[in-house]
Order: structure tokens, then C-alpha cells, then sequence
């Protein structure tokens, strides 16, 4: 072929090749290309527009330019490059619908896209000197490395990653005196008032061991600054919800290791934030390892206070605090430990660790300041060297005796019953006199009279409790 114009699809029986002899071709238009494409020896194929093609052989000899053009490719394994291919400015994209193989023999990516449900695997070390981009599907790294050049960046779509059991992706640049720099896009973010220089960050997904006795989440982090002692730096850990490799979310904490993961140090003062997913650290002396684990949790438990549910937004008005209490599966149920978290608005989870009590079979029993005591469904096995995951919200029945009710449909989400302001374990006239009284005095703030959790107390908590009064409702317990 001599010059293509292409606007509709070229496609041709099994076998057929579209080839391109000795001599300069234009291949243009806007459509795509089913069959193969060819280009021999003194073949020069000059890629005017953007194109989705199968894939391409680039004999010895032959020339493929595609700079400055966003060209797809659907074959498994779709670039065998034996010639010149030049991608100067330009996004290459797989965009197959079997699992596909990144090419890399003879290629240098500017920008690499991933937009394939079923994924990628790279089979060679690679570098990117523009933009990797994680759209649709993942990037298996299987072994080997990615690395970023001083101007490249990655993006990531949530449950759309680069990851990989061993193999990381690289990248080294002078970052300075830092504010809130995520390097590269890796996901570590990095704040310092000293100049930190030149700074090597390695994001890997192999799991970590050892960590307070536990195993980690699938990324860590390397962070190796040219100036790296007495610091006050912070840290932000971004992770992907893929990656917890069962850990409970709720519990997470941060890591440090000084030798490459042999041992490791569990980090005061973290704050973790599941609805963005990150874990910050401040005050950091010095860069190392990162990862992070929960394994040293006890419980990781979800419920809903119905009167804070809010259908509208699908959230709780608030956070707020709650105590568990572990008690013996028979009578009379005494108590054996408790713990006090703060249950999360968005996810309607917190973590809480138990101190005392040896593995056994618990009930739970959910406390919280203006709820009726709910108690879980049966006893469950607790375990001191696991977590212990309970959820409340997904039936009616997770509460003992069903005592609790559905608040939302669309999600179908079950609460428990608001207005026991005495808990006194009864929603009764006490309680709503106790609301009557701070509704006429405009009471506002945290106190338990504010029934939905919006620090008023005024006629929408009364009306919460004139309806649990009507219905009758109290504590079943076993």
C-alpha cells in the first residue's frame, strides 16, 4: 500500500495482513483497523491521526511513527519491533478484551494507557517518559520494574491499578522542599521544610511480614531522599481499596522499616481517612519503608444509629462514639471486656481492640448514647490473633431477636432504634419528656436528647421518639 485513508474498518479473512512496502506511507482517517499491519524493510508508515489498530510488525529495517497521535491496539501481545518506532508525544493504549501482554522489545513509551477490563502483564522492565494511565483494568507488574523519568506521572483509577506480586515501579528526581508533592503519582505524598534533594521513591505490592506480628496490605513504600536525617517531615500513604488484602479498612495503621522490610516499627499518631484512603503521618525524623497492617485489631464492626441515618445522602449525620462489649454466650452473660470507638459516618464501621478477653465465643453488645442496646444475632467466635469482622447493617436479622429496622432501600441498609436518651433500655415517656424539655429550652450540642445527630435538639427528635415510644420499643436481649 502507498497512503491509507481510514474511516470506516479494515478487515480481512484469517491470514490477511495490511502491508506496507519500501517507500514513505501516510496511514490516516478515523477508523480502525481489524487485520495485522506489516511494514517492511524500507517500509517508512507515518501515523497521521489517531487510530485503534490490532497490532503491528515492524520488520528490520522498517520505520513506524506515530508521535504526537493516541493509537489502541486490541491483539494480545500487539508491537514486534525490529526496526524504528518512534512515539515521540504519543499515548499508546491497550485496549483488547483478553488479558493483554505490554510490549516491549525495541519500544520506548511516552505515554502508555491501560483500558482493558481483563488486563495487562508486563514481561520487561519498561520506561515512561510521559504518562502512564491506569483507566480500566490492571497493570500486573509480574516481576518486573516501571520507570517513571523525571517528568513522567502516573494515574490510577479506584480498583485500577499498577500492581503485582513482586516488581515495582520506580522513579528518581530532585524534589526539594516538598508541599503535599505526590512524587510521580505513586500515592506517596510528601511535606518537608528541609531541602530533601535528590529522592528515589519505589512503590511495590509484595506483602510485607512481621508487622506487629501480622502481614501487610499489598503496596509499600521506599522513600530515599539524598538528605534524610532529622527531618519534620509527613507522610501521606495513599492505598486502593483492592489492595487490603483482607485486612479490615477501619483498623489500618502505619509502618516504618529501616532494613528493607526485616523488621518493622508500628507509628504513633497516624490518622487514617477511608473515604479518600490514606493514612497520614506527621513529624517524620527520617524516610525508609512504609506499609501498612491491622492485624493487631480485635473487631472490626459496622452499625447504623437509625435516628442519625440520613436516607438523602446515604450517610450518618455525624461520627460518634459507641462501646462494644464482649459477654459470655450463657447465662447470665457476664461481661468479659469492652473497647470505645468512633463509628465512621460514610462507612458506619469502627475498629476496636480488646485488651482482656482470651479467644472464646462472645456475644456482642452495641452501646451508644441515645440508641437502645442491640446485641448480635448469636454468639460469635472471637480469636485473639485474627480480627473479628461483624456487620450489622446488611439484615435485620444480624441484631438479636431483629430488633432493629430497615432505614434506607436503595441501599437496603437496617439501623438500630433511636431514643433512649436514659438508657434505661426502654423508649418510653421518660425519654420524651427528657426531649420535650430540651426542645423547649433550645437545647443544641452534643447531648443525648439530639436524637439524629445534628447538635439540635428540636421537633425532628421529638418525633424520632414519639415514634419508637408508639412502637414499643426496648432492648432483646438473650
Amino acid at each position: 500500500y502507498s497512503n491509507v485513508t481510514n474511516n470506516g474498518s479494515i478487515t480481512g479473512s484469517a491470514g490477511a495482513d495490511l502491508i506496507f512496502t519500501s517507500g514513505a506511507h501516510a496511514f490516516q482517517g478515523t477508523g480502525s483497523c481489524i487485520s495485522p499491519m506489516v511494514v517492511l524493510t524500507g517500509g517508512i508508515l507515518n501515523v497521521t491521526s489517531n487510530h485503534n489498530l490490532n497490532s503491528v510488525n515492524i520488520n528490520a529495517g522498517g520505520t513506524m511513527n506515530i508521535s504526537n497521535q493516541v493509537i489502541g491496539f486490541t491483539a494480545l501481545n500487539p508491537i514486534v519491533q525490529n526496526g524504528t518506532f518512534t512515539t515521540t508525544n504519543s499515548d499508546i493504549v491497550y485496549n483488547g478484551t483478553s488479558v493483554q501482554t505490554i510490549s516491549t522489545t525495541n519500544i520506548s513509551y511516552a505515554g502508555l494507557k491501560i483500558n482493558n477490563s481483563a488486563g495487562t502483564t508486563l514481561t520487561n522492565n519498561t520506561t515512561i517518559t510521559d504518562t502512564l494511565a491506569v483507566i480500566l483494568g490492571d497493570l500486573d507488574l509480574s516481576g518486573n520494574n516501571i520507570t517513571l523519568s523525571a517528568a513522567a506521572y502516573l494515574t490510577e483509577t479506584p480498583g485500577n491499578t499498577v500492581k503485582g506480586n513482586t516488581g515495582q515501579i520506580v522513579t528518581t528526581r530532585n524534589i526539594g522542599i516538598p508541599t503535599a508533592l505526590n512524587v510521580g503519582g505513586l500515592g506517596a505524598v510528601i511535606t518537608s521544610a528541609t531541602n530533601l534533594g535528590v529522592t528515589e521513591i519505589k512503590r511495590g505490592h509484595t506483602i510485607q511480614t512481621g508487622l506487629n506480628g501480622g502481614t501487610s496490605i499489598k503496596r509499600y513504600y521506599d522513600i530515599t531522599p539524598a538528605n534524610n536525617s532529622g527531618l519534620n517531615a509527613s507522610l501521606v500513604f495513599n492505598y486502593d481499596e483492592s489492595e487490603l488484602n483482607g485486612k479490615p479498612e477501619l483498623l489500618l495503621k502505619l509502618f516504618k522499616s529501616t532494613n528493607s522490610g526485616s523488621t518493622w516499627q508500628k507509628m504513633t499518631g497516624t490518622t487514617l481517612n477511608v473515604n479518600t484512603n490514606q493514612i497520614t503521618l506527621n513529624g517524620i525524623t527520617s524516610f525508609s519503608r512504609w506499609s501498612s497492617d491491622s492485624s493487631a485489631a480485635s473487631a472490626s464492626i459496622k452499625m447504623i444509629m437509625g435516628g442519625f441515618y440520613n436516607a438523602s445522602t446515604n450517610k450518618l449525620n455525624m461520627d460518634d462514639t459507641v462501646r462494644v462489649y464482649l459477654r459470655n454466650n450463657l447465662f447470665p452473660y457476664a461481661i468479659v471486656d469492652s473497647a470505645k470507638s468512633v463509628i465512621n459516618l460514610t462507612t458506619f464501621g469502627a475498629g476496636f481492640q480488646f485488651v482482656n478477653a482470651a479467644s472464646g465465643t462472645y456475644y456482642l453488645q452495641m452501646k451508644h448514647r441515645n440508641t437502645i442496646e442491640t446485641w448480635s444475632n448469636s454468639a460469635v467466635v472471637y480469636n485473639t490473633s485474627t480480627t473479628l469482622n461483624y456487620d450489622f447493617t446488611t439484615a435485620q436479622s444480624q441484631a438479636f431477636g431483629s430488633n432493629q429496622s430497615q432505614v434506607d432501600a436503595s441501599p437496603l441498609r437496617f439501623g438500630m432504634f433511636s431514643g433512649d436518651v436514659n438508657q434505661d433500655g426502654t423508649v418510653d415517656a421518660g425519654d420524651l419528656s427528657e426531649v420535650e424539655n430540651n426542645v423547649s429550652i433550645g437545647t443544641e450540642g452534643y447531648v443525648p436528647t439530639d436524637v439524629n445527630g445534628d447538635d439540635i435538639v428540636d421537633a425532628s427528635d421529638l418525633s424520632i421518639v414519639e415514634n419508637n415510644v408508639a412502637l414499643g420499643v426496648s432492648a432483646i436481649t438473650p
